[in-house]
């Protein structure tokens, strides 16, 4: 049979192995919740990675998209629309179709998991044509000056070239140059550009050919610089060239004065057409057409309410549509990258599962073990609780001899303890002395610094004291000739006055002496 102390050790042995195997379950459960949350929010390496490029090119194409509203605004201060939106069209309404154009030019991304570089390929397109088309204007614009000036020239640029034949037959058709280029159609979106590989196109451009906005920029500049000289070297004020002819005309002047002439003579046969429409017309059928007129402009401000308020309605349709398939495509990225995810991590998540099946398998094993050896240790109880009522009785024969040995372990500690005591005072007593004997050779050391510093400020204060000593006899000797100095001058000033007495005597006149400069004596 074991012991009562044995039992009790082994039942304490008992209850930490169930604590730890508590434990080991505990933290296999925190095991378990950690790989699930793991699953869910397992990510792609390069996600982050993606995200920062696609915020960088929507950077991007918001930027062409403000630089493309800003040119687009600056060109009807260049151009003329074209004839064909003369009517119907206004330049309000073409920046309205711009604005709708940008909102569905990010639609094309749809259903791709890497940003297309269509959009910013349009967008660089439709900036360098409007750039071009208002370099166009400026070409044109030179073109009516070189017109106007009668300027002729032996070489210029292709653009140049193609402006100044474009002047010419404007003017043989309706006989006078418009101050604004008017294109033949404004760019498109969508249109071709150098930035748009074409199919037949070569992997590797050539570096040879210019584009169109290279081309016009080209010619403006050289344009200018050519009007730089010009400019430059003429004289203002000062004289006026005129070419003449053979007979001493000047041609630009008689065609100046034929244009004014024909000028003139329409401008007063439409006067007659009018005055003879105005009197021909009836009071009547000027108010009708007048209120025709107006009843007509109210229908066309009201059409043109509902024609804005259709595209704008339009406008609204089209980008829903878009944003829907933004949507539908963000939606299919996210389900491919889900898929991607479960792919790469479900084998890393079903081998943690596996592990922590296995390891509550063991769990469930050491639990069992637990329970069996608590049997068992409460049987070993059993057993030792009927061992210590047979060895009760034993106990009570051996109290006597436990009493008796008590009380002379009780003398044998009364003992120890005056032992202990003793022990303790001397322990302080030589404490004591060596503290006190080390206060008394640290004052001691004290003392004597101080007694020679005391020597020292002696010395200093003997040394004081003869200085002192010699002061006083300077003093004194001081003194002694401030004394005679007094006596002196008190000698003297009685002799100036007997010396003033005898004087007034002898002359009967007073002597004034502060006329007289005093000599300073002493410095």
């Amino acid at each position: 049979a074991k012991t009562p102390k044995e039992a009790d050790a082994r039942a304490n042995e008992a209850k930490v192995w169930a604590e730890k195997v508590m434990e080991l379950k505990a933290s296999l459960d925190e095991q378990t919740q950690l790989a699930s949350e793991m699953s869910e929010s397992a990510k792609d390496p390069d996600q982050e990675q993606a995200e920062a490029f696609h915020e960088q090119y929507r950077f991007l194409v918001e930027t062409l998209k403000a630089d493309v509203r800003k040119l687009f605004k600056w060109l009807g201060d260049y151009v003329d629309l074209p004839q064909d939106f003369q009517r119907s069209r206004t330049w309000e309404n073409c920046l309205y179709d711009l604005e709708m154009d940008l909102k569905g030019i990010s639609a094309v991304n749809a259903g791709k998991d890497l940003p297309s570089v269509e959009p910013v390929a349009h967008l660089m397109n439709f900036r360098d044509a409007v750039i071009s088309l208002m370099l166009q204007s400026l070409l044109f614009k030179k073109a009516v000056l070189d017109w106007d000036l009668k300027s002729e020239r032996a070489y210029a640029d292709g653009p140049m070239v193609a402006m100044s034949e474009l002047a010419v037959n404007i003017f043989s058709k309706t006989e006078s140059l418009p101050y604004k280029f008017r294109p033949p159609a404004l760019p498109k979106i969508n249109g071709p550009g150098p930035f748009t590989k074409r199919p037949d196109e070569k992997s590797q451009r050539s570096t040879a050919g210019l584009t169109s906005l290279q081309c016009h920029l080209l010619a403006v500049l050289r344009e200018m610089q050519s009007m730089g000289k010009g400019l430059r070297n003429m004289d203002f004020a000062e004289k006026v060239h005129m070419c003449e002819d053979e007979t001493g005309q000047n041609p630009a002047a008689d065609e100046l004065g034929q244009e004014m002439a024909k000028w003139f003579e329409r401008c007063t046969q439409l006067e007659r057409e009018l005055h003879s429409n105005k009197g021909e017309r009836e009071n009547q059928m000027e108010s009708k057409v007048e209120e025709l007129e107006r009843s007509v402009t109210v229908k066309e401000t009201a059409n043109k309410k509902l024609v804005t308020s259709i595209h704008k309605l339009e406008g609204e349709v089209q980008s829903l549509r878009y944003e829907f398939v933004a949507l539908q495509r963000e939606r299919s990225e996210v389900t491919e990258q889900n898929n991607r995810i479960a792919k790469e991590s479900l084998p890393v998540i079903e081998k943690m599962r596996t592990l922590v099946d296995r390891s509550k398998e063991a769990t469930e094993r050491l639990t069992k073990d637990s329970a069996i050896l608590s049997r068992t240790f409460r049987r070993q109880v059993q057993e030792t609780e009927r061992i210590i009522a047979e060895k009760e009785n034993i106990s009570k024969e051996l109290e006597r001899a436990k009493r008796q040995l008590q009380t002379e372990k009780e003398k044998n500690e009364i003992k120890e303890v005056e032992l202990q005591k003793k022990e303790t005072l001397y322990l302080r007593t030589m404490a004591a002395r060596k503290s006190i004997q080390d206060s008394f050779n640290e004052q001691r050391e004290q003392i004597a610094k101080v007694e020679a510093s005391m020597e020292r400020m002696e010395v200093d204060r003997q040394e004081l004291l003869k200085v002192i000593q010699g002061k006083d006899g300077h003093i004194r000797e001081l003194e002694e000739d401030l004394r005679r100095a007094k006596k002196r001058i008190a000698e003297m000033e009685q002799q100036r006055d007997m010396a003033l007495q005898e004087f007034r005597d002898e002359t009967g006149r007073i002597l004034d002496l502060s006329s007289f400069k005093v000599a300073p004596t002493l410095s």
